[in-house]
């Protein structure tokens, strides 16, 4: 299983909303799945960040049709590969 390194970005005031999000999807998720938090930075020229680790199919879970509404951006630097999402 391929673990990727991911950015979330979301406002400031929504940071604790995130983490109860990341805590709530790895107590369902394998743990082969489940999201790390690296990092966290605001940049002060976009959205607050988190940097996170995990699956294909764990960052499924922050994109705009499956996350909730106030992540406001979803970024990696991996070449996708979904055949290994399962």
């Amino acid at each position: 299983m391929k673990r990727i390194e991911f950015y979330i970005g979301i406002l400031s005031i929504d940071k604790h909303s995130l983490y109860s999000y990341i805590k709530g999807i790895n107590s369902i998720l394998s743990e082969e799945h489940q999201v790390e938090i690296l990092g966290e930075f605001d940049d002060p020229y976009g959205y607050y960040e988190l940097i996170c680790k995990g699956s294909w199919h764990s960052y499924d879970h922050f994109n705009v049709h499956n996350g909730p509404s106030y992540i406001k951006s979803l970024q990696h630097y991996e070449e996708e590969n979904y055949d290994h999402i399962n």
